[in-house]
């Protein structure tokens, strides 16, 4: 099946991808949700329609890619983990984001991983910008490289094998993932971002410690990086 994607903000093009979109909502959700489409443009603004159509697109493509249907889906689909989870998703048209809202949403929708979904995570990615997103996604990748690269024989120097490896893995806000695009200062507010949503810890501006001004990932903010990523391609995931 060809790939729908949204390449202008053409009225028609909109409409044609929402068709998609909404026919396959009909097809996964339960039966009350059939109705989802109809008023959604007269409700929210083209922007948030545009943005929630991308999302459920991204997410279709992620699961035919893995070989799920929506017949093999439908009947184990919660309404109030998908709706408010497609409601986040229409207030963002950034693609970092986006694709971890449409990440989100596959594993809500996969039998496979959608015990590992949670309602806060679509909560947690709203409050989210692209660069809270780009800091995250860093965060995570690090942590599950330095996990998957470390020799229990050979640990580094300093290392402590009783702590998990996203405990002693840290950003600082003078080395962002994109030095170019962003000042220490605007990287200091998203390290604030993720410590107040309660996935980031360990940063303190204030602080004399070296080691307190690093931004780590909490046990929580693994776990929403996991639901967020595990279903995307590796291209797109990290």
């Amino acid at each position: 099946m060809a790939t729908t994607t949204l390449t202008s903000v053409d009225e028609k093009a909109i409409e044609e991808a929402a068709q998609t979109a909404r026919h396959y909502l009909d097809q996964i959700l339960l039966e009350p949700l059939s109705e989802l489409g109809l008023p959604l443009k007269d409700k929210i603004s083209f922007w948030r329609f545009k943005n929630q159509i991308n999302t459920v697109l991204k997410a279709r493509n992620v699961l035919e890619r893995k070989g799920i249907n929506p017949e093999s889906i439908k009947s184990n689909i919660l309404p109030e983990t998908v709706i408010p989870l497609l409601e986040a998703a229409s207030e963002t048209s950034d693609d970092t984001v986006s694709d971890l809202f449409a990440g989100l949403l596959a594993s809500a929708l996969n039998p496979a991983t959608k015990e590992t979904m949670h309602p806060a995570y679509a909560k947690v990615l709203a409050q989210l910008s692209p660069l809270d997103a780009v800091i995250l996604k860093e965060l995570y990748f690090s942590v599950l490289s330095m996990s998957q690269n470390l020799d229990l024989e050979k640990p580094p120097e300093n290392y402590n094998l009783h702590q998990p490896p996203h405990r002693q893995f840290g950003m600082e806000p003078e080395s962002p993932p994109d030095p170019s695009g962003h000042s220490e200062q605007e990287t200091m507010l998203s390290f604030q971002n993720i410590k107040r949503l309660g996935i980031g810890e360990g940063y303190d501006p204030l602080s004399r410690m070296n080691q307190a001004k690093r931004l780590c990932l909490t046990d929580f903010g693994i776990s929403s990086m996991k639901a967020c990523t595990q279903n995307l391609p590796i291209d797109q995931a990290s």
